[in-house]
């Protein structure tokens, strides 16, 4: 039995959305505890802001260094059930992000919480997620005033618990 040229292409093409669909579906696996894991942080930190903003930036060091942490061990234990191992060039190119950010916040230094937060988003979903939580900082910070925090840690907070959540859904399970 032959094939002709198109029907092989038509077969590829069928095996490289598969493949993509795949791929997808176990980012978001992973992606999922993670992006629930800085949900809760986020509405803790915003949370105590609002509550106690004394105690806010020892509080968000606190929040960015075990968010960190955890986020790296949620890494390195999922890489342990794929036949690929730990890439531990991701893991350091995520402390160096987080300890950019740290040490851009160190040097701007009068800023303020309002004026950070904001984050980098990579994919389709999460462009969309970015996107929303973006203007979610932009609505509250023109409109927010007192509650600023409390609604960011509300609103953005539970965006990506739920976003968390949807992927786990979607992907190949958390």
């Amino acid at each position: 039995m032959t094939i002709d040229p198109k029907e092989a292409a038509n077969a590829l093409g069928a095996v490289a959305v598969v493949e993509r669909r795949t791929r997808e579906a176990l980012y978001y696996a992973g992606a999922s505890s993670i992006l629930i894991l800085w949900g809760v942080a986020w509405a803790i930190g915003h949370a105590i802001t609002f509550a106690a903003p004394t105690l806010a930036n020892a509080a968000w060091v606190v929040i960015n260094v075990v968010g960190t942490v955890a986020s790296l061990l949620i890494g390195f234990a999922r890489s342990r059930r794929r036949a690929r191992p730990w890439d531990w060039r991701l893991g350091i190119a995520f402390v160096v992000m987080i300890v950019f950010g740290m040490f851009t916040q160190w040097l701007l230094g009068a800023t303020q919480w309002r004026e950070i937060s904001a984050g980098m988003w990579i994919g389709r979903f999460f462009i969309l997620s970015g996107a929303f939580v973006v203007l979610v900082v932009l609505a509250d910070y023109a409109w927010g005033g007192a509650w600023f925090n409390l609604w960011l840690g509300t609103v953005g907070g539970g965006a990506m618990v739920l976003g968390g959540v949807w992927l786990r859904r979607v992907g190949a399970g958390g």
